[in-house]
């Protein structure tokens, strides 16, 4: 029973001998081309992990110079323009701005060299790219024009304003979704350009009286604002490089299993086929060995060494096994995770082409506005021109009537001292004409009180006077006065009543107008002498009828 299991079990031994043998020339040829694919997989690694730097920075140009492709006809737009607009800024200068004073030069000079500094740094990352360096030497100040140094790049070409119209027009007509805004950037700078020329032909109209530029507080302003948005864009176009490189870098990863592996001369088979030979003859031998030799010891080692053989054969295929499996996976994980990067990097991307575009809408905004307010600034300096003439007019004016008012306070000073002198001459001709007036009142009211009349008041109304008869007077006056002298004449204008009513009232100043007209003594008298008339006559007549009665006695 015993040397049966044991003839059994050496028939089950000799059974999986056979199939391991019949089998492992199969295992073997994969276990050799996972070897040889696993060498080439390690070469292509540290290949690519021993990368030079020269390369890397070759790789970094050339995907600089491939990123600028899609920027070359914004590129090309700007150039153009930037050539024309210093062509006819050179033009203007030479023919209008060269004969003016040096420190006007200077300033103007001085503005267009802020101009040329701020464009190199808006375009800069752009034209380092270039071969040709871009020099921004202007003229020197003279009265004569010494050199120019124009834009070197596009040179021997002559650019005009339809030429940069077209090319916008064409710009406009082949726009993609990546070059929409090209169009409106080139017209925008064709419309700075239009702008920096209208203002060179202002400043050449303006430049002989112009002594002082007030526009540096307005470039400050705008280097400042524009400063801002170049370091913005400079900011964003190194973001974008960035992700771009990063993608261009997960490209390559993708790319590490794409190079096949180099054929082999030496088929793996072959190899395995020299081992089969090999294998047979040691078989064949051992067979033989078994046939010669049948003691059970030796079969039994030998089992033991197949046991081991299998066992560590086993071991083997089943850590293959399990790497590669582990590599497969560390590759799909790889694949995975690269696609996830691949697809955050496309939404970052995304997310700053819109906030870029955002910027870039922004930076138009403040463009328009800047022109806004360079137009109220130019509308605002036409009005402070406007009121400067009309100020020096006013200032003309203002001479002219101080030199008329200077001419009247002279002759008001004169008319004054005219004034003053004919017053002072009335004054002396009043007091002669009142004195004489007075004069002829009193004797006017003595001739009166001669005649038996009197000036007297009404009652009730000390303002009217009239001339009336008192009887008696004349009588007294005779009887006072024996002769006629000029101490009679004084004494009787002294005691006459007329005349002492008169002081009472206030002297002459307050006597009426009435008795001031020489017509109210006049009617008087005429009326006393018409009474002394009729008295006469009366008196004659009864003279002569006394004389009849006497005749007839």
């Amino acid at each position: 029973m015993e040397a049966q299991s044991i003839y059994a079990f050496y028939s089950d031994l000799s059974q999986f001998k056979i199939n391991l043998q019949s089998e492992s020339s199969k295992i073997f040829n994969l276990i050799a081309n996972l070897q040889m694919k696993s060498v080439n997989i390690k070469n292509e690694l540290r290949k690519l992990v021993e990368t030079n730097p020269n390369q890397i920075d070759k790789i970094k140009s050339y995907e600089d110079y491939l990123s600028l492709t899609i920027d070359l006809p914004l590129l090309f737009g700007f150039i153009i323009v930037e050539k024309r607009r210093q062509f006819e800024w050179f033009d203007f200068y030479s023919k209008g701005v060269i004969n003016k004073l040096t420190e006007q030069l200077t300033l103007i000079i001085e503005h267009e060299k802020l101009f040329r500094n701020l464009w190199l740094k808006k375009f800069n990352n752009f034209l380092t790219l270039l071969d040709q360096p871009i020099n921004t030497i202007l003229p020197n100040i003279d009265l004569t024009l010494i050199g120019n140094n124009k834009i070197e790049l596009l040179e021997g070409m002559f650019i005009e304003r339809s030429d940069i119209e077209t090319y916008i027009g064409m710009l406009e007509k082949y726009q993609q979704d990546k070059s929409k805004n090209f169009s409106e950037l080139v017209n925008k700078n064709y419309h700075d350009l239009i702008k920096s020329t209208n203002n060179m032909k202002i400043l050449t109209k303006r430049v002989s009286s112009l002594s002082v530029i007030n526009s540096n507080n307005d470039l400050e302003q705008s280097t400042a604002t524009t400063n801002q948005d170049i370091s913005i864009i400079s900011n964003l176009q190194k973001h974008i490089n960035r992700l771009e490189y990063l993608l261009h870098q997960q490209e390559m990863k993708k790319l590490s299993s794409w190079p096949p592996t180099l054929k082999m001369d030496n088929d793996p088979t072959k190899l395995l086929q020299k081992n089969t030979v090999i294998n047979n003859r040691t078989v064949s031998a051992s067979s033989q060995s078994q046939v010669l030799d049948t003691s059970v010891i030796d079969k039994h080692l030998d089992n033991i060494k197949l046991k081991k053989e299998n066992n560590e054969s086993k071991k083997e295929l089943e850590d293959l096994k399990i790497r590669q499996e582990q590599e497969i996976k560390n590759h799909e994980n790889k694949n995975k995770e690269l696609k996830d990067k691949n697809e955050q990097l496309q939404s970052q991307n995304e997310k700053m082409k819109i906030e870029n575009d955002s910027t870039i809408n922004e930076i138009n905004d403040l463009k328009t506005s800047n022109e806004e307010l360079q137009s109220t600034i130019n509308s605002k300096d036409d009005e402070i021109a406007k009121l400067k003439e009309e100020l020096e007019s006013l200032k003309e004016l203002k001479s002219k009537d101080e030199t008329t008012i200077s001419q009247l306070t002279t002759e008001k000073s004169n008319l004054i001292k005219t004034n003053n002198d004919l017053q002072t001459n009335l004054d002396t001709l009043e007091l002669k004409i009142t004195s004489t007036e007075s004069q002829h009142l009193n004797e006017f009211c003595l001739i009166l009180e001669c005649m038996g009349l009197l000036l007297v008041k009404e009652e009730g109304d000390e303002t009217t006077f009239k001339i009336k008869r008192v009887k008696g007077l004349k009588k007294d006056k005779k009887s006072k006065r024996n002769g006629y002298s000029d101490e009679n004449i004084e004494s009787d204008l002294n005691q006459s009543k007329a005349l002492i009513d008169l002081n009472i009232f206030g002297g002459y100043n307050n006597i009426p107008d009435e008795i001031k007209q020489q017509g109210f003594f006049y009617n008087a008298i005429n009326k006393r002498f018409q009474e002394v008339e009729q008295f006469a006559r009366e008196n004659a007549k009864e003279n002569k009828k006394l004389k009849d009665l006497v005749d007839r006695l």
